[in-house]
């Protein structure tokens, strides 16, 4: 019987579709987790950039006096003028 030969060349060498599959398997993970993180970073550090505006009134005006109409909650400058206006004097 005769032995089966080995082509002769460089042992251990690897195929280039080998190589770019192992790349594949290797690479594309670390890329998608580092895209993920520098998504949550961004999104972490962009979070506190709006500018929380006031609340505005939605009914009426606010602290102002509207001509024809007197203020239903006025506010006295005194403890007796607030007596005087509810009538506990």
């Amino acid at each position: 019987m005769p032995e089966e030969r080995i082509r002769p060349g460089k042992p251990g060498t690897t195929s280039a579709p080998a190589i770019v599959a192992g790349l594949w398997y290797y690479l594309a993970p670390l890329a998608l987790v580092i895209l993920l993180l520098s998504f949550a970073l961004i999104y972490w550090e962009d979070r506190n950039s709006i500018e929380q505006q006031p609340a505005q009134p939605t009914l009426g005006v606010a602290d102002e006096v509207t001509p024809g109409g007197q203020d239903p909650n006025p506010k006295p400058r005194t403890t007796e003028d607030e007596l005087d206006f509810r009538g506990e004097r």
